[in-house]
């Protein structure tokens, strides 16, 4: 039981992670685009 909360807990921290790293690529990409742009 306890095992399984920590799993849970640590899935969610994972993904909230994924996603944070999914918006910093993001914007990184959006830089990257615009510095070639210019």
């Amino acid at each position: 039981m306890l095992a399984g909360g920590i799993q849970a807990s640590f899935r969610l921290k994972q993904d909230r992670v994924m996603k944070i790293e999914l918006k910093v690529r993001h914007k990184k990409g959006e830089l990257m685009l615009a510095l070639r742009n210019h």
